[in-house]
């Protein structure tokens, strides 16, 4: 048996149409033709420009910051003031606070406003916290003298100063 033959025909060639080589595109762009076979070049738009950060002043140190620089929140939950000491300050503040004033009366750096433990804790060093929790609880080797106007100190125990009152 002859095999068999098939039934499809060949697809007709199609004539090669050759694009137009750049040099003559560019010509005919330059003469103000528009170019027929020209291809459009598809590109991604310029990224935005990143916008600068707001700088803001501290009114301890007196230097512009970014808003980074400054703490998210109130040093209290009863100060009614803007945000307006930079991180750094803040920390040098209770540190040196806790060096001249009792613990019970270690206020914010721009009000009166007490501070409560929580607040050292987000606002303090760990240091200045450790100090500032041991203070507290009473367990630290010496505490300020509640009874004298100097700057005397008084070990844990009750009524021992190390210095006259």
């Amino acid at each position: 048996m002859a095999p068999r033959k098939s039934t499809t025909t060949a697809p007709a060639p199609v004539p090669a149409v050759q694009p137009t080589r750049r040099s003559t595109r560019l010509r005919q762009a330059a003469a103000g033709g528009p170019a027929k076979e020209a291809k459009t070049r598809i590109t991604k738009p310029a990224p935005a420009p990143k916008p600068k950060p707001q700088k803001y002043d501290c009114t301890t140190c007196g230097r512009t910051l970014a808003a980074s620089s400054f703490p998210n929140h109130l040093p209290t939950d009863d100060c009614k003031h803007p945000i307006d000491t930079c991180k750094v300050c803040t920390k040098q503040y209770i540190t040196v606070q806790l060096d001249s004033t009792t613990n019970d009366k270690l206020s914010c750096p721009q009000c009166p406003e007490i501070l409560a433990n929580a607040d050292v804790k987000r606002l303090g060093t760990k240091e200045s916290y450790a100090r500032y929790d041991e203070l507290e609880r009473g367990v630290g080797s010496r505490t300020r003298c509640q009874g004298s106007v100097g700057a005397s100190t008084r070990s844990a125990g009750p009524g021992r100063c190390m210095r006259r009152c």
